[in-house]
This record gives structure tokens, C-alpha cells and sequence, in this order.
């Protein structure tokens, strides 16, 4: 058996295939009787198999027909609906983008929905309407005072008090844009 390594790994070498010195250290060993590492000998199984015994053509058709199998297979399931969708890269800073731009104007949760987590994209935006909602439920008094530029006998916080006496101060319209805002 030796001696069958030793003419394979000189044919190896003969025909330039692989790295010659390591090859040829790999025959030294082989002459000395030395035993081989066990990387040596799966480099010089690769190179024999590659280059000195390719795989016939028998063997290379039923690869092809194996890959064949496995791509109809895959379309089978695709068109099947076992994949939902296909995982591609996302931007973070897309995604950033998106939901900091629509949150702005109360349109949260369009990063998720970027990224493709639609029920995630929906409970944010449907529970950032509730909270709006809310929000502007409570403070109606504070909104239609200073829609209407009316005292109003609510009592309020101290903050939201001097709120309500500047917007008594501006005109109508600004202070709808600013409680908008701040309401957004």
C-alpha cells in the first residue's frame, strides 16, 4: 500500500498538481516509513481523487440528477406556501428612517413593517393611535381653549397652565399648529 502512496504522490508531483514541497515532503515521509499526519493525507485523497481519478461521468449525472430533485423539490414547497417570504438584507438605516419620519406624524411602527414584521408594525401603529386618542381626550379642554381663546374652569397642572396662557396670547392659528404638535 505504501508503495502505491509513494507512485501517486510522485505522479502528483510529476504533473505539477498541488503544493510541490509539501508534496514532497509528504514522499520523503513515505520513503523513510514514517507515518503520515492525518491533514497530509487528506490533502494527497483530494489531489488523487481531483486530478489522478476524477469522478466518472455515471457519478456526475446522478449529482446532476440529485440537484435537479432538490431544486424541483424546493419550487414545490415555494409554491406550496411553506416559505412565507424570502430573508433578504435589511437596512437599519432604512428602517430608522422610515419610523422616525411617520412617527413624526403619528404613523408609527413602519420600520417593523420595512423590516417585514407586519403584526408587530400593526399592534404599534394601532396602539399609537389609542394613546393619541387618549391624549387628546384629556387634554380637550386645553385644545379648545386655545382654539376658541376661552378660560376654561378645568384645573390643570402647573405646566399645562402656562400652556393655556400662551396660547391665549397667540393667534389662532399658531396655536393650533403648536398644540398639534405637541399633541402629536
Amino acid at each position: 500500500m505504501s508503495e502505491n502512496l509513494v507512485k501517486l504522490v510522485e505522479d502528483l508531483i510529476d504533473f505539477g498538481y498541488g503544493d510541490v514541497l509539501r508534496l514532497d515532503a509528504i514522499l520523503n515521509a513515505l520513503k523513510q516509513g514514517r507515518r503520515l499526519y492525518t491533514s497530509d493525507q487528506r490533502y494527497v485523497d483530494l489531489l488523487v481523487s481531483k486530478h489522478l481519478f476524477p469522478p466518472s461521468a455515471d457519478a456526475i449525472e446522478k449529482l446532476r440528477d440529485e440537484i435537479k430533485n432538490l431544486n424541483e423539490r424546493f419550487d414545490n414547497e415555494m409554491a406550496g406556501g411553506k416559505f412565507i417570504g424570502i430573508t433578504r438584507y435589511k437596512s437599519e438605516g432604512t428602517a430608522l428612517i422610515l419610523s422616525m419620519f411617520f412617527g413624526l406624524f403619528g404613523f408609527m411602527g413602519f420600520g417593523h413593517r420595512y423590516v417585514g414584521n407586519m403584526v408587530r408594525s400593526l399592534t404599534i401603529l394601532y396602539s399609537g393611535w389609542v394613546l393619541l386618542g387618549l391624549n387628546v381626550f384629556n387634554l380637550y379642554p386645553l385644545i379648545a381653549s386655545s382654539i376658541f381663546h376661552q378660560e376654561t374652569s378645568h384645573s390643570f397642572p402647573f405646566l399645562l397652565q402656562q400652556i393655556l396662557q400662551s396660547n391665549l396670547q397667540l393667534n389662532i392659528v399658531t396655536s393650533i399648529v403648536i398644540t398639534s404638535l405637541v399633541e402629536i
